[in-house]
């Protein structure tokens, strides 16, 4: 009986004390479903000023919040779809450095 106590203690003690967020999203959810469900250029426009928002915050406090998954193949896309591409290709870069399990959707994207 001892053990099982212990071994519920330890568990509740690990899983409180993980964080909370490991990735830092910003108002990213929002600004794509509005993207999604209000088609146009400004909802595009405040989707990209939000993706950017979200790298610069995480560059200014790395140690606290870090650029999720796919955030920089999908600024990339935008500005590839704009016709940066020399922009694109660097963010794109900067997704396949943070995230190397992501080289097959990045490259099907950047082309």
């Amino acid at each position: 009986m001892r053990y099982i106590l212990f071994f519920i203690t330890t568990c509740l003690f690990v899983s409180c004390s993980t964080p909370k967020n490991l990735y830092y999203w910003g108002d990213y959810e929002n600004t794509f479903y509005q993207k999604v469900n209000k088609p146009g250029d400004e909802t595009i426009k405040k989707h990209i000023e939000e993706i950017k928002e979200i790298i610069e915050k995480s560059n200014k406090n790395s140690s606290k919040y870090r650029v999720g998954p796919g955030v920089y193949s999908e600024l990339g896309y935008y500005m590839k779809s704009i016709g940066n591409v020399d922009e694109a290709n660097r963010y794109f870069a900067k997704e396949l450095k943070l995230f190397p399990e992501s080289k097959t959707v990045t490259n099907f994207i950047s082309k």
